[in-house]
């Protein structure tokens, strides 16, 4: 909260870590833990998450504008 908490508040989530880079890490997250025989639901609905918010054109925002994505 004190490094993102601002951004939930003011609903600035220009600049930061690009959504675009989370959504490419989660799914590195389940390829590997699929070659592993790992099941991961939750990283799979975060995945899922980040895809939607890219989706709707926020990949370049800062990756706590996850809270945007209903």
């Amino acid at each position: 909260m004190r490094q993102k908490g601002e951004r939930y508040l003011t609903g600035d989530f220009d600049g930061g870590g690009a959504s675009r880079n989370q959504l490419k890490d989660q799914q590195i997250v389940l390829e590997t833990g699929e070659h592993h025989g790992v099941r991961l639901p939750v990283s799979a609905v975060v995945r899922d998450l980040y895809a939607r918010l890219v989706d709707q054109d926020g990949g370049d925002l800062d990756h706590s504008a996850v809270v945007r994505v209903e």
